[in-house]
């Protein structure tokens, strides 16, 4: 199985068709498209279902996204490997991040980082907690840095810091909330951890969308 054709249909899955497919890669449509049909050959089943304009991953092709994923993560990690044994300390590293974890506390580490390892080539990519989990996954990033774990078993997700959170109102807001003698959720209680999201979707519900906000600490 040749690495670029496992490469066209990434960038095909990601981008939903073959033309945005083909300039992410800057290849013409006609390469990229010989490069799905002999990998379809090769493994003896259609990838993709054509719609118009856009493609849909087939049955076969959703069994195969994590394992190309996971393919071509493992290459990229073999050539840092490489270049770590050679002592080259060049390399890339792609961080996620979510955009509001990006603190003075987290740049002053990366600053360090790169001062530690002058030939370390480190970019961020910010995106929703979801996203992060996606871009980690499907190998376009080394590490993730999000809000809440993720169960998925393809990731290992662990806690590395608590963040505490302050409901903030306007003046004249009623509190606690109409009908809701507790305005804090329930799963808060003794310490319990719960996602930056879903805490922030139970305090607007319970304030009926007056303008109130969170404001982390």
């Amino acid at each position: 199985m040749e690495l670029d054709h496992v490469e066209a249909f990434l960038a095909i899955a990601r981008s939903g068709g073959f033309a945005r497919g083909s300039a992410a890669l800057h290849l013409s449509q006609p390469a990229t498209s010989r490069r799905i049909k002999l990998l379809e050959t090769e493994l003896g089943t259609p990838l993709f279902d054509r719609l118009g304009r856009g493609v849909s991953l087939t049955e076969a092709g959703r069994a195969f996204l994590p394992h190309a994923q996971a393919l071509l993560a493992s290459m990229r990690d073999g050539i840092d490997a490489v270049s770590a044994v050679r002592g080259t300390g060049h390399g890339t590293v792609t961080l996620a991040l979510v955009g509001t974890l990006a603190s003075a506390g987290l740049t002053a580490r990366l600053s360090r980082l790169r001062q530690a390892h002058p030939g370390l080539d480190l970019r961020l990519r910010t995106a929703l907690s979801t996203e992060v989990s996606a871009l980690v996954l499907r190998g376009d990033a080394a590490l993730g840095l999000r809000y809440g774990t993720d169960p998925s078993p393809g990731l290992v997700s662990v806690v590395i810091h608590h963040e505490r959170l302050i409901p903030v109102c306007p003046p004249g807001t009623p509190w606690p909330p109409a009908g809701r003698r507790d305005p804090v959720p329930q799963q808060l209680r003794g310490g319990a951890e719960t996602s930056m999201t879903g805490w922030r979707g139970e305090f607007a519900a319970g304030v009926g969308g007056r303008g109130a906000e969170l404001g982390g600490v």
